[in-house]
């Protein structure tokens, strides 16, 4: 009996033990799956982060590179100004977010390298990252932040310019003399393409979306550099030289199209648009005029920053040169050339045919864009720049040089004072009178004053034009103006002189003070200022509120060829 007791105190003890041991592998056990589970959640939050992180960096290089190619020319970020940049913020983190700068003290800010906007450059740019940027290339650089993880990624996005001299729906026929080369830098070319160095000299194409037998038809001495393409066929002279390939029976190529009927219709309202009829020696074109039936000019065009619209035929007896806008609605005949100036940049645009007959293609010239819903016939004449034709008689070219360059054309329309009570205006034109020929800053202004109204104040005030039963009084004009502070105080001074036809109930100081109570198509408090940083090259008008703007790939459509170059990750 006494050896049984022994034995189950023996057993009691040991079986305590167990239990002990049990529950302390169990707490070591309970505290490992802990462990691992707090180490799975701490990964899974590290890696959704992460996700996050990259996520956002993605958005704000998706979000910068729409932005970028909607605004007008594809220039926004390219003066690096305190506005242009992207910041996208999380909606479920509030402390993520993802940004693209291009001014580089915001990005200095806030960690991330400065992107860069070269697609309207004329060199390879240094970029960020050890980065040599091309033409034609926007370098975006995107930071994503989520608590402790960041992610940098890195994009090249490439838009390559209209790369054709002649585009046409129609035949392309030239009887001899032809010459097409492209110039990637216009301020390089001097009059003569063989005096360009031999790497400035870029290749140019002729393409016709023409099925016909002769859909492209060259005579004797062309020379293209670059390719020649047809739907249809193509005939050359046997002393025809092209550097590139001849193919036929290609598949249609893309034409660029402008909108003729939604351009006339919005430059038919143009802000103190003159009045021009008949025939008239010489035009000088300082800003907006329209003619509303056939105009004739015995003399020069001069486009001083001036829009001319025309709604029956334009001819020109003499050359068209300067930096402005022609828009015809007949048919348009230019009988004579300008001389060569670098920095003139014309665009034609007529829905019938375009004639244009220099005096000689190493005298006459044409820079710029002709554009015709018709046919296009040139000859003797030198044109830097592209020359389009939508018609199916397409393009007719003897004797011309064609040397193709970026188009780019803006123009700013000017502003104009809501009034509380009607549909009554006071117009306020404001233009650029200099720049400082180095970096471009406006060194002085010309502004002009006037109201527009169906029905005049008593005593009637001078007419300068009447339109569409609307009254234009005279404006006050002033010139010498030093930017913003001279401009409001001059129209704070002279607010009574557009009395005669805008009604009295205008306010002024909507201009600097935008409450909302006047019709303006942008929720922008100071619109004077933001005109003024427009002018100055500050800032963009995304929504062509204040601009025209015309550029071939515009109207092409800059998603049709443009790519992306690469895509990756920084490492951080």
């Amino acid at each position: 009996m006494l050896v049984f007791k022994g034995v189950c105190r023996r057993n009691r003890g040991l079986g305590l033990a167990v239990y002990v041991s049990a529950v302390g592998a169990m707490v070591i056990l309970l505290s490992v799956l802990l462990s691992l589970s707090f180490q799975q959640s701490f990964f899974a939050s590290a890696v959704e982060d992460q996700m996050t992180a990259r996520n956002l960096a993605e958005a704000a290089l998706q979000q910068a590179m729409v932005t970028v190619m909607r605004s007008p020319n594809q220039s926004w970020g390219s003066s690096r100004a305190a506005g242009e940049f992207v910041l996208v913020p999380s909606s479920l983190r509030p402390k993520a977010y993802g940004i693209v700068s291009f001014n580089p003290g915001i990005a200095r800010d806030n960690k991330v390298a400065p992107s860069l906007n070269n697609l309207r450059g004329s060199a390879i740019l240094p970029g960020a990252l050890d980065r040599q940027v091309p033409l034609n290339t926007v370098q975006l650089v995107s930071r994503g932040v989520c608590g402790q993880s960041v992610k940098t990624l890195e994009m090249l996005f490439y838009v390559p310019p209209f790369p054709n001299a002649l585009a046409s729906e129609g035949p392309v026929r030239s009887r001899g003399g032809l010459l097409v080369g492209g110039v990637t830098d216009p301020s390089k070319f001097t009059g003569s393409f063989s005096d360009l160095a031999p790497e400035d000299q870029v290749p140019a194409h002729v393409i016709s979306n023409s099925n016909a037998r002769e859909a492209i038809n060259l005579g004797p001495g062309a020379k293209i550099l670059g390719n020649v393409g047809a739907v249809g066929g193509v005939v050359l002279d046997s002393s025809v030289e092209v550097t590139g390939m001849v193919r036929q029976n290609i598949e249609r190529q893309p034409v660029p199209k402008l909108d003729l009927d939604a351009l006339f219709t919005r430059l038919g309202g143009q802000v103190g648009s003159d009045l021009l009829t008949g025939d008239l020696s010489g035009l000088n074109l300082a800003w907006n005029a329209h003619s509303d039936s056939a105009l004739t000019i015995h003399g020069d065009l001069n486009l001083d920053g001036g829009v001319l619209v025309v709604a029956g035929d334009l001819t020109v007896e003499g050359g068209i040169f300067g930096h402005g806008a022609i828009f015809v609605k007949g048919q348009t005949t230019v009988v004579g050339g300008a001389a060569f100036h670098a920095t003139d940049q014309v665009a034609l645009v007529s829905r019938r045919r375009i004639t244009l007959n220099g005096g000689g293609k190493q005298s006459s010239f044409f820079q710029g864009m002709m554009y015709s819903d018709a046919e296009i016939v040139a000859s003797d004449v030198t044109v830097l720049g592209c020359v389009i034709a939508r018609g199916l008689a397409g393009l007719e070219l003897n004797d011309v040089n064609l040397i193709n360059s970026p188009v780019t054309l803006n123009m700013t329309d000017g502003l104009e004072l809501p009034n509380h009570s009607d549909d009554d205006t006071t117009q306020i034109i404001i233009r650029v009178e200099a720049r400082d020929p180095k970096t471009r800053k406006p060194l002085s202004y010309k502004l002009e004053f006037s109201g527009r109204s169906d029905q005049p104040r008593n005593p009637p005030a001078p007419i300068k034009w009447t339109r569409w039963s609307e009254n234009v009084s005279v404006p006050r004009t002033v010139t010498g103006l030093k930017g913003y502070n001279d401009i409001r105080d001059f129209l704070l001074k002279n607010d009574d002189v557009s009395t005669g036809y805008a009604k009295d109930r205008y306010r002024l100081t909507w201009l600097w003070d935008n409450d909302g109570r006047d019709s303006f198509p942008e929720s922008i408090k100071d619109p004077l200022r933001e005109y003024i940083n427009r002018l100055e090259g500050k800032r963009q008008d995304a929504r062509n509120v204040y601009s025209l703007n015309l550029n071939p790939n515009e109207a092409l459509g800059v998603l049709e060829s443009s790519r992306v170059l690469l895509w990756r990750e920084v490492p951080n």
